[in-house]
């Protein structure tokens, strides 16, 4: 949001300064994630019933869009 309003309001550098932290920070997150999860191994999710639909959905709407995002930033990251 906060990188549309800046385009919005001609701070081109603002928002080219926006966009690189917001993907040093997911690209920070996703390290500590991976390490965290070759330390621990892989955890289940144990609960049953209808908890176990919501969670399953939420996961994998995000593990797609997660696929099918990725891509963009790494890209508009290196072309500047």
């Amino acid at each position: 949001m906060c990188g549309y309003f800046l385009i919005r309001a001609r701070r081109i550098e603002a928002q080219s300064q926006n966009d690189l932290a917001a993907f040093s920070a997911s690209t920070l997150f996703l390290i500590g994630y991976l390490v965290y999860h070759a330390q621990v191994g892989s955890v289940h999710f144990r609960p049953a019933g209808p908890i176990r639909s919501v969670y399953f959905t939420i996961l994998i709407s995000h593990t797609i869009l997660a696929v099918v995002v990725t891509p963009w930033p790494s890209l508009r990251c290196y072309a500047g």
